[in-house]
């Protein structure tokens, strides 16, 4: 099978869904078995450099995601708006950018922006699977408050 540049978006796409209805396991699964890599970063202009809160390869991002219910949470949900804006094509990878806003919705039903940030996605091209190898969430807000639980 011959995967389109449809399909990769598609797969980013489904990524985030996965985060919206918090099915970590599958969530999981997208990765590579072999070579993960997940990472947040912020810039700070005040320090002139980007800020590293997060950056994990799989064992670690297995944990963390395994470890969510032992959280305090926001209570609500939150909800991700993703917008695929390239897809780079190299032998058996693809470089994908997507523009990502991320609310939390409370139990109220008040929705309150969170994050403006972009994926950076590094994706394997199998024969038979994609599997995001690594996943740079470049965020441009720095303040979230207390008790956002679940990856970007």
């Amino acid at each position: 099978m011959e995967f389109t540049n449809d399909d990769i978006k598609q797969f980013v796409y489904h990524s985030c869904q996965l985060l919206d209805e918090e099915i970590f396991s599958d969530y999981l699964a997208l990765f590579d078995v072999e070579k993960t890599r997940y990472r947040v970063t912020a810039y700070s202009p005040e320090l002139r450099k980007d800020m590293v809160w997060l950056d994990h390869q799989r064992e670690e991002l297995e944990i963390m995601l395994k470890m969510i219910p032992e959280h305090i949470r926001m209570p609500g949900r939150f909800f991700r708006q993703a917008t695929v804006y390239s897809v780079e094509r190299k032998e058996d990878t693809a470089n994908v950018v997507t523009s990502l806003l991320l609310f939390h919705i409370d139990q109220h039903g008040q929705l309150n922006p969170l994050s403006a940030a972009r994926y950076h996605d590094q994706i394997r091209v199998g024969r038979d699977t994609l599997a995001i190898a690594f996943r740079d969430v470049r965020t441009d807000s720095r303040i979230f408050g207390a008790g956002i639980h679940v990856p970007i």
